[in-house]
């Protein structure tokens, strides 16, 4: 089967999002637990109480506010790629035994991936926990979507 698309700029933040999901969980309870703490710390001392829950609810405000600051900053990195030329179509023939980007000689078994993940909208490919391939849904018909769902549960473990 071959699939052909260009990368847009929600595969490649999706992309970076499920790579990061797990560093961003430990970073969100910290700070919870920070405020948790500042609040603790408040209401044994009627004096600061109010500037310590002050502080908490800026921490928890926070969390948004990152997210939200990330993804501006991702927009942004990508829009120069973008000017830059970098947006280029793909075409990826998929095998039973791997994929091979084509024009090239490079074949890809499905060894050579430790991991995947399957996200909303597309399929992830991770060697030693770096991104390698980014394969939009979009590029699939409904029957290619599961078949290729089916070649990487049989060959490769789920991230």
């Amino acid at each position: 089967m071959r699939i052909t698309y260009r990368l847009a700029f929600e595969d490649y933040y999706e992309a970076s999002q499920a790579r990061s999901a797990k560093s961003r969980l430990v970073w969100q309870c910290a700070i919870l637990a920070m405020a948790f703490l500042f609040s603790v710390a408040g209401m044994r001392q009627a004096s600061t109480r109010v500037r310590d829950f002050s502080i908490a609810a800026v921490v928890l405000a926070s969390i948004p506010a990152l997210g939200w600051l990330q993804r501006l900053s991702f927009k942004d990195a990508h829009r120069r790629a973008v000017d830059a030329g970098s947006e280029k179509e793909f075409s990826v023939d998929v095998y039973e035994d791997g994929i091979q980007v084509v024009g090239t000689a490079n074949k890809q078994e499905w060894p050579y991936f430790s991991t995947y993940a399957e996200l909303a909208g597309a399929f992830i490919l991770y060697r030693l926990n770096t991104i390698e391939a980014i394969l939009p849904k979009r590029a699939f018909d409904l029957d290619g979507v599961n078949n290729f769902r089916k070649l990487l549960k049989a060959n490769i473990a789920r991230h």
